[in-house]
């Protein structure tokens, strides 16, 4: 298992606010998650904060325009998975690999409390109970997950003030049912940079197989199909050129989900390098990005 001491995280959170001191584009929750993770010095704090005895091989952003939708039993119609993901995969040896994602629902503060943060009722129910979803335009069967700790509520807002370190709500038991609750919300406790220590330390996030694992591939997927220029900048690492038409046919969409999801995950991560760039990628006010924070990790020597 990776180190990350605290002192790591406390330097994360640091980043992460210059980040968002940084940002001069919207204001929304999905584009200061984007900032955040998009940033060079916050990627670079990630890699020096995991211990010297593994080589961290990667810590790449990617973005999606069109988050995933999922619909699910209390739902009064389709809520999105989240704005961000955090994967974190370890290869010990070869063929020794193990992979650990969180999803991140990001709200911004209100005034000057930033122990609470108002939710959307349909994502807090999804959060909450996680019932068995369909994912709009994703795999054809059900995602059912067992009970766990799938995905947090990041609060947060455009300020570089150390109050305002974005923090990340605690760890809940999933409860049985699916209940909507018309005004939720969602305590905000622990930092961002802890919770990402935790996802690196397998103490946050939940082990990514089975359904989970589906449904984090079929997310990391959705870099592919978007079209040149409207996520990102074209040019060689960019654009569409050698990737898949986005349009999926029912045979195509057979054809994956008869493949192991985690092995097609890791073919994902293994290809980052092809993945769009993360750097300087611009946003229209109106789009709504998910963003993927991938750190891939390997033992040295």
């Amino acid at each position: 298992m990776a180190e990350m001491k605290v002192s790591g995280a406390d330097l994360i959170d640091a980043a992460a606010l210059d980040a968002l001191r940084n940002h001069t584009g919207s204001n929304a929750e999905s584009h200061l998650v984007a900032a955040i993770f998009r940033d060079g010095w916050f990627r670079q704090t990630i890699r020096d904060a995991v211990d010297l005895r593994w080589r961290v091989a990667n810590v790449r952003t990617v973005f999606v325009h069109q988050r995933p939708k999922v619909t699910f039993s209390c739902a009064k119609g389709g809520c999105e998975l989240g704005d961000g993901l955090v994967v974190y995969r370890e290869r010990l040896r070869v063929g020794q690999t193990r992979s650990q994602a969180l999803l991140l629902q990001a709200k911004i503060w209100k005034g000057n409390v930033r122990s609470w943060v108002a939710t959307d009722p349909d994502q807090h129910a999804l959060y909450r109970h996680w019932p068995p979803f369909k994912i709009a335009g994703g795999p054809s069967k059900e995602i059912r997950l067992p009970p766990g700790d799938y995905g947090r509520v990041l609060g947060l807002v455009a300020s570089a003030s150390p109050h305002d370190v974005p923090r990340v709500s605690p760890r809940r038991p999933t409860q049985p049912d699916c209940i909507r609750e018309p005004h939720p919300w969602s305590e905000t406790m622990g930092t961002l940079g802890r919770a990402i220590r935790g996802v690196v330390r397998f103490e946050v996030g939940e082990k990514v197989d089975g359904d989970w694992a589906t449904a984090v591939a079929d997310m990391v997927q959705r870099v592919e199909p978007t079209s040149a220029g409207a996520t990102f900048p074209p040019g060689p690492r960019g654009g569409v050129t050698g990737r898949r038409k986005s349009a999926r046919t029912t045979s195509d969409t057979e054809a994956v989900e008869n493949i192991d999801p985690v092995a097609v995950l890791d073919a994902l991560l293994d290809g980052a390098s092809d993945l769009p760039p993360e750097a300087d990628v611009g946003f229209e006010d109106g789009a709504g990005p998910l963003s993927f924070l991938l750190i891939d990790a390997e033992e040295v020597g």
